[in-house]
């Protein structure tokens, strides 16, 4: 799956390991996302030092065997760039870095209808951090701009490209310290603000989304209720009319990071600020999906599936731990598989299935004053970085 959400977040709306980003805007669920690797040693107050070079890529969509994206940040002492990485059956190569654009540009999702149909999403400084977006139509990266819709700043964190004019994306929306749930739709032509109803909320986010068809697309993320001072899990369905909040599973998390929909009857999600809970919905119900007890104190960042009996789990062995982690059940069992780790707090963020033999982790890790990207690519035998 693509993410996370992308993602990513020590405090949501803040980039992670980065003082260069505004952080006016008010947060929640902070406890959602462990920080990824610290930023770097001497950097006071959005001043980087010589050498310093911060690289991480927060989210993955694969096409198939021999094509996957991914997205992220790239930065330095000179400023960030949101980045595209593309995988060609062997090996990644960047083929987007929004450099010279603005001071401060980030990815946290991407999704690709096809491999001449790629959307990319997270936010920029234009003159405020703001949402930002841009398209591959197979040929050339373009600039899709995103209306401010009156607020004061925007966020995009999650995408789900189900066609060239069918793309959703979601996020949050900032105006004073009101902080509202946000989900875009293009059309084709024009991006539009579509109502996303949250119940006595004080503030609100959507993390991630995914669709089985244009009238069947689920977002998750988290809110807090007005008073409560409490993160609660926020579930939408968009119905081809409207979206609707649905009611979480009694024993969801405090939040959800990500989602997988394998059809409309087949769903998962996935969350936890005080231990991951994943959550199955039947058609009918939800169930809680039991997990092995010792990842209880890990960190898991993202699902992603090609079947029931086909799923995988990623993240790192504890917050800020010594390993990547990378769990995979084949119907009967979980099963913990090797998995590529270096440096100092190697984490992935997201986790994206094409075929049975062929899925793709990224996120990164620390390695004195840097943070750089990490990759691992699933073959059907192991995983390996690549």
């Amino acid at each position: 799956m693509t993410r996370r959400t992308a993602l990513i977040f020590g405090v949501l709306v803040v980039c992670i390991g980065s003082t260069m980003v505004s952080t006016s805007a008010p947060s929640t669920a902070s406890a959602l996302r462990p920080p990824a690797p610290a930023p770097a040693a001497g950097a006071v107050g959005g001043v980087r030092p010589l050498g310093f070079s911060e690289a991480q890529l927060y989210s993955v969509d694969g096409v198939s065997r021999q094509s996957a994206w991914a997205a992220g940040l790239h930065a330095d002492r000179h400023g960030g760039h949101a980045i595209v990485e593309h995988w060609n059956g062997k090996s990644w190569s960047r083929v987007l870095s929004s450099g010279g654009q603005h001071d401060f540009a980030e990815f946290y999702g991407i999704s690709a209808a096809d491999d001449d149909d790629v959307w990319a999403v997270g936010d920029a400084d234009l003159g405020g951090q703001y949402a930002y977006a841009m398209t591959w139509d197979g040929n050339s990266w373009t600039k899709v701009s995103v209306p401010r819709f009156g607020y004061s700043g925007s966020w995009l964190y999650g995408v789900k490209a189900l066609s060239s004019r069918d793309v959703w994306a979601v996020g949050t929306f900032v105006k004073g310290r009101t902080q509202t749930a946000s989900a875009l739709h293009w059309n084709g032509q024009r991006w539009m603000n579509v109502p996303v109803p949250v119940k006595d909320a004080q503030t609100g986010l959507l993390f991630t989304i995914d669709a089985a068809s244009t009238r069947d697309v689920w977002a998750a993320g988290v809110y807090e209720k007005t008073g409560s001072g409490r993160d609660l899990p926020l579930l939408e369905h968009w119905d081809g009319t409207a979206w609707t909040q649905v009611d979480t599973p009694k024993k969801a998390a405090d939040g959800f990071v990500d989602l997988i929909e394998i059809s409309s009857k087949d769903i998962y999600l996935l969350g936890g600020a005080d231990g991951p809970v994943l959550e199955r919905f039947d058609g009918k119900a939800w169930h809680t999906v039991p997990l092995p007890r010792d990842v209880h104190s890990d960190y898991l960042a993202s699902i992603t599936a090609t079947s029931d009996d086909d799923i995988w789990l990623v993240g790192s062995h504890g917050f800020g731990g010594k390993t990547t982690m990378i769990l995979h059940w084949n119907g009967h069992m979980w099963k913990r598989l090797a998995s590529p780790s270096k440096g100092d707090a190697p984490v992935f963020y997201a986790v994206s299935a094409a075929t049975r033999n062929a899925a793709w982790a990224v996120g990164g890790y620390q390695r004195g004053n840097s943070s750089l990207e990490l990759r691992a690519v699933w073959d059907g035998h192991s995983w390996k970085e690549k």
